[in-house]
């Protein structure tokens, strides 16, 4: 295993999951999650921001930002490193979503939730710590549904944060 952390990182998953489990969080959680898949409520968000002319700019500093979350994430880093997700590797019981199929490092909903909250922040504060609410949310539920290692939400966070500068760079050029 690449990381070599996955035993102790599956108990700090359980221990997340035994100290929070409950019937509403098992509800709530996979719908909660399904909306950052494929960056769903983000590339939502990004239309409607693109089509009005007063946050256009917004619009296309979180475009940009999520078509290179795409690439450096999910096409890049995911298969180069190759990261099994703890739900393959651990029996999981009573899995409360598919199985996913992609590999696990970084997590794609962290990176696209808090790359959105970064440039949110950047343009209209309130929006953005209500972003980053959410992206923290999202985080969690990765964990929660025990497709993601802590350090795999680590590592999408931080992911955001460079797409988030490089794409502040570009466009202030």
């Amino acid at each position: 295993m690449l990381f070599g952390t996955e035993n102790v990182e599956f108990e700090i998953l359980q221990a997340i999951h035994s100290f929070s489990k409950s019937a509403v969080l098992d509800f709530l959680v996979p719908k909660v999650s399904w909306l950052g898949n494929g960056g769903f409520i983000w590339i939502v968000l990004c239309v409607v921001l693109l089509i009005t002319k007063k946050h256009r700019r917004c619009g296309i500093a979180l475009s940009l930002g999520l078509v290179l979350c795409l690439i450096f994430g999910n096409i890049i880093l995911k298969n180069l490193i190759a990261r099994p997700r703890p739900c393959w590797i651990f029996d999981v019981p009573d899995m409360l979503i598919p199985i996913p199929t992609d590999f696990s490092f970084p997590s794609g909903h962290t990176y696209s939730s808090f790359l959105s909250a970064f440039v949110l922040l950047e343009y209209n504060k309130k929006w953005g710590f209500v972003a980053l609410f959410v992206a923290a949310i999202m985080a969690f539920t990765r964990l929660y549904l025990f497709v993601h290692f802590p350090t795999d939400i680590l590592g999408g966070v931080l992911l955001a944060a460079v797409i988030f500068l490089l794409v502040r760079k570009i466009l202030k050029k």
